[in-house]
């Protein structure tokens, strides 16, 4: 798809799928890298944050080049790197996200944003994939209502409370390397895992020096540009500690969320 027809229909749909970050290889390796954490922790998980702050592998998965020039269409050349988290569904671990809109608690959608959600493993409608009302986000915000955690992916579960016609969904389907762009509007879920294939994505949330009112204690990772950052506090440069203290750096992140 050339570049203008793939910017329309990303201002029309409020979604543009599948792009191209990387090669299947390559994904396995930061499956790997995700894998070998996991293994340090001693469980599988089904979040995993903060992670680009600590680990240099992290870093460069959220500041793919491919990427940044599709996201800077989008927000402009100014792009900080808000979040990231991995989002997994084992085989049958009851996993979901509920419709609802990005920015709920971070007001993402106050300013020019955008996230990418990055494949590691084949993501398809058996084992989960995420799901889009394409348009969505031209209907502006809506509210939320809190969820119990249970089985989702999230921390703090919200559902959207406004009634979603699913015969409109539409199914984003990515193999390993592959990811797409979302508006922080657009009213998205996922459903449980049921196939035997784990399901791994790796989402970014990219934002602008323009997010000022930003709630988030950890730096942002600016990605591209050198306009003045206010109050963000940024993180300096590609972290570059060795395995054992970047693992306890992540810890004290994680445990201080």
């Amino acid at each position: 798809m050339a570049a203008a027809t793939r910017q329309s229909a990303y201002e029309r749909n409020g979604i543009a799928f599948p792009l191209n970050a990387m090669s299947g290889a390559e994904a396995q390796l930061y499956l790997q890298r995700l894998g070998a954490l996991e293994d340090r922790l001693g469980v599988p998980s089904k979040s995993t944050a903060h992670t680009h702050l600590c680990f240099g592998w992290a870093y460069d998965l959220a500041t793919l080049a491919p990427m940044l020039d599709e996201v800077e269409k989008i927000i402009g050349p100014d792009i900080l790197v808000d979040d990231t988290a991995f989002f997994c569904k084992a085989p049958g671990d009851g996993g979901y996200a509920p419709w609802h809109q990005d920015g709920t608690y971070s007001g993402w959608a106050t300013t020019a944003s955008v996230s990418a959600w990055i494949a590691l493993s084949p993501s398809t409608r058996k084992n989960g994939c995420m799901r889009v009302i394409p348009g969505s986000h031209l209907q502006g915000r809506h509210a939320h209502r809190d969820l119990p955690a249970g089985d989702g992916l999230f921390k703090r579960p919200a559902e959207i409370e406004v009634e979603v016609d699913e015969t409109r969904a539409l199914d984003v389907e990515l193999q390993p390397g592959e990811y797409s762009l979302h508006h922080p509007s657009i009213i998205h879920g996922s459903e449980e895992n049921r196939s035997g294939v784990r399901r791994v994505g790796f989402v970014v949330r990219y934002v602008t020096c323009a997010f000022q009112h930003r709630r988030n204690p950890r730096p942002a990772v600016r990605a591209r540009g050198d306009a003045n950052a206010g109050l963000i506090p940024i993180l300096d440069g590609r972290p570059e500690l060795f395995a054992d203290a970047a693992f306890a750096q992540w810890l004290a992140l994680t445990e201080a969320a």
